[in-house]
C-alpha cells in the first residue's frame, strides 16, 4: 500500500502524524500552534497553517489522513504533485481565512485538524471526475461524488449555522471553496479585520460556571462556562475531561464556551477542568467532579 502511495501524499501524512503526537504530549506546544483568533488577529498567522497539522485525537487524525490516503493519490495522478501541494495547502489557507472572516467577532474560537485541506482534496477530486462512485459505511449502495459534494456543503452549512456540536465546519466549506483548482491557482477569497494592542495588569481572567459545579450530576448534553478578562483579554483557554483535551466552542450571542459531551466522556464519574490565561500570562482555573 505504501510502495504505490504519491510520495507528496506520503510526506504530508507522516509531517501531520509526527506533529499530531507532539501535540498529544506537549499541551503548550499545542496551544502555541492551533487555530485561535485573537492570535491570528494580533500577527500570530502561522497559526493558519500549524493548526491544519494538529488533531484533537487518534480518530480525528485517523479520519482525516485516510480520506487524505483515498482521495490525495488520486488529485496527485491527475494533477502532478505540484498540483496536488497547492490545492492542499490553498485549501487549508483557504479554510482558515474563511474561518477567521466568520468568526472574526468570537475571539476566543479555536480549532484544529486538516479538515479543511482534505475536504478541498476531496472536493477536487470530485470536481475531477463528478460520476466517481463513493462507498459509505452508512449507505448501503454507491453514489456518485457530486451527490455527496452537494450534500456535504449543505451539511456544512448548516452545521455553522446550528453550532450544535465540535466540528469545524467552517473549515470544511472554506476549505472544500479553496479546492477549485484552475491552470495551477488555487484561488480564495476572504476579509480580516480587526487588531488591537492590549494593557498590563496583574488580574486573572474570570470563570464563571453555568452549568456544572462539584459533585454535580450533570444534566443535559454540554458544560457550559463563562470566562471574562476585563483589562489585557482572553490569551487562551483550555478545557479538559479526565486530564484529556477537549475542545470547546465559544458563543458569540450568549457569550459562553460549551463543550458538547462526545465519546471522551462516557457515563460515570469525570474530573472537568478548564485553564484559562490572560494576555499578561494571568492564569485561572476551575476544578469539578461530576457524574452524567
Amino acid at each position: 500500500m505504501i510502495q504505490n502511495m504519491s510520495q507528496a501524499v506520503l510526506i504530508l501524512i507522516v509531517v501531520n502524524v509526527l506533529f499530531t503526537l507532539k501535540g498529544f504530549g506537549d499541551h503548550l506546544f499545542f496551544d502555541k500552534f492551533k487555530f485561535q483568533v485573537n492570535q491570528i488577529l494580533k500577527g500570530e498567522k502561522i497559526r493558519m497553517i500549524s493548526s491544519g497539522f494538529l488533531h484533537v485525537d487518534w480518530l480525528h487524525l485517523g479520519f482525516n489522513m485516510y480520506a487524505l490516503y483515498l482521495f490525495g493519490d488520486i488529485v496527485d495522478a491527475r494533477l502532478g504533485s505540484f498540483g496536488f501541494l497547492a490545492i492542499y495547502f490553498g485549501s487549508l489557507l483557504a479554510g482558515s481565512l474563511y474561518s477567521i472572516s466568520y468568526h472574526k467577532n468570537e475571539l476566543y474560537y479555536s480549532a484544529v485538524g486538516a479538515s479543511g485541506a482534505v475536504s478541498g482534496i476531496v472536493y477536487s477530486c470530485i470536481m475531477l471526475y463528478p460520476e466517481m462512485q463513493l462507498g459509505l459505511i452508512l449507505i448501503p449502495i454507491p453514489i456518485p461524488g457530486y451527490i455527496f459534494g452537494v450534500a456535504y456543503l449543505l451539511y456544512s452549512i448548516y452545521g455553522m449555522k446550528a453550532k450544535n456540536d465540535n466540528i469545524g465546519h467552517t473549515a470544511h466549506f472554506g476549505g472544500a471553496i479553496g479546492g477549485y483548482y484552475d491552470n495551477g491557482v488555487v484561488k480564495g477569497r476572504s476579509k480580516i479585520i480587526g487588531g488591537f494592542y492590549l494593557v498590563a495588569d496583574s488580574i486573572a481572567p474570570s470563570i464563571k460556571p453555568v452549568n456544572i459545579a462539584n459533585g454535580i450530576h450533570l444534566k443535559g448534553n454540554s458544560i457550559i462556562c463563562r470566562i471574562s478578562d476585563n483589562l489585557s483579554g482572553i490569551k487562551s483557554y483550555n478545557a479538559y475531561i479526565d486530564d484529556q483535551w477537549v475542545l470547546m466552542n465559544y458563543d458569540q450571542k450568549s457569550a459562553t464556551l460549551k463543550y458538547y459531551i462526545d465519546e471522551k466522556c462516557p457515563k460515570g464519574k469525570h474530573v472537568f477542568r478548564i485553564v484559562v490565561i490572560d494576555q499578561k500570562d494571568n492564569k485561572n482555573q476551575y476544578l469539578a467532579t461530576f457524574y452524567n
